[in-house]
């Protein structure tokens, strides 16, 4: 509420919802804020943790395939960087909302679709490896499948 008080009356050409929509309650009225906040065919790009990450995570990381049964459905988990629980999102989920907060989805890409799910991180820091996994990144960021398991998902929408 404070924030949309302090915006009141302003628009952009460009918004960005960064990591923000799973520790939000009720991500519908976040959407419909954030449509509020674009200029008419203004743009709204929103990105969050995938929840189809989670299983690939646990089986990669910590080689548990029991867990990531466990993680194939859900809906929340805790977040580290604040240590609070926070809500888990499929894309789809996300594009479903999009008519009802007055956005046209435009576009959907995968960020970090294969450097986050490697557990050597030393290779990542090796320069000739490093450019061409950026390259292998950038290739299927758009990419069907590969978009929808990415450890992130964004979503280019615009208001309508």
């Amino acid at each position: 509420d404070d924030l949309e008080s302090l915006l009141s009356g302003a628009t952009f050409d460009v918004v960005l919802s960064h990591n923000v929509i799973q520790y939000v309650e009720n991500p519908a009225r976040h959407l419909s804020l954030l449509a509020s906040l674009a200029n008419t065919s203004g743009l709204v790009s929103l990105m969050s943790v995938n929840l189809y990450s989670e299983a690939y995570r646990s089986v990669l990381f910590e080689l548990d395939p029991s867990e990531a049964i466990r993680r194939l459905d859900l809906k929340s988990a805790m977040a580290l960087t604040f240590d609070v629980e926070v809500a888990r999102y499929s894309p789809s989920e996300m594009i479903q909302l999009f008519p009802a907060a007055g956005l046209e989805h435009l576009h959907h890409y995968g960020v970090r679709c294969f450097i986050d799910y490697m557990p050597d991180n030393t290779r990542k820091y090796e320069p000739e490896f490093y450019a061409a996994l950026e390259a292998l990144e950038m290739e299927v960021s758009g990419r069907f499948p590969f978009r929808e398991t990415a450890r992130f998902f964004q979503l280019i929408a615009q208001k309508v």
